[in-house]
């Protein structure tokens, strides 16, 4: 038996081939994987969730403009957590 939204799959991974091959998804994991280290990872992964959760119910519905509306709206909320988190002392972190 399968499970729900098993079907989608095949759609979330095209998309997401289709963002890793255009950039915008590899410069987001890049600027994440810089900023990792002045996360609270416990509400990284709850918002996660809440967007694999949202795209997953707009492809459940077969509606791929909305997924696209909902991984724009999650990369600009990204960016704004980022920035609201406090920068790490000189020498510290990844880019030191």
């Amino acid at each position: 038996m399968s499970r729900p939204g098993e079907a989608a799959l095949p759609a979330i991974r095209h998309a997401r081939s289709r963002l890793e091959a255009e950039g915008p998804l590899q410069c987001r994991h890049r600027v994440w994987l810089k900023s990792a280290p002045r996360l609270n990872l416990r509400d990284e992964v709850a918002v996660f969730r809440r967007e694999m959760a949202d795209i997953l119910a707009a492809l459940e519905l077969g509606d791929l403009e909305a997924v696209g509306h909902i991984r724009r709206s999650h990369i600009s909320m990204s960016f704004s957590r980022m920035r609201g988190y406090p920068e790490p002392p000189a020498g510290k972190g990844p880019s030191a």
